[in-house]
């Protein structure tokens, strides 16, 4: 499963719990259409999230999948 980012530019990309990639650094410089708009997360990326980020509101009825959109999936990404 993965974390799969979706830019203002229309660009999706994925990540996965380890990779070294700085997603951070790769998505959030630039203009502000490289910024995440949309996250989304299944598997061990979701429980990645779970377990490590603090204030992130989960959907109670779909633990397979979570989406985040705005300042959430941006905090996501920078924190990541």
């Amino acid at each position: 499963m993965a974390l799969y980012v979706a830019q203002a530019t229309g660009d999706e990309r994925q990540y996965h719990v380890g990779d070294r990639r700085l997603m951070s650094e790769e998505l959030l410089e630039g203009s502000d259409e490289g910024l995440p708009v949309m996250v989304s997360a299944d598997g061990d990326e979701l429980e990645h999230i779970a377990r490590n980020f603090t204030g992130i509101p989960f959907r109670l009825h779909d633990r397979r999948l979570q989406t985040w959109t705005g300042e959430m999936a941006r905090f996501i990404v920078e924190n990541w």
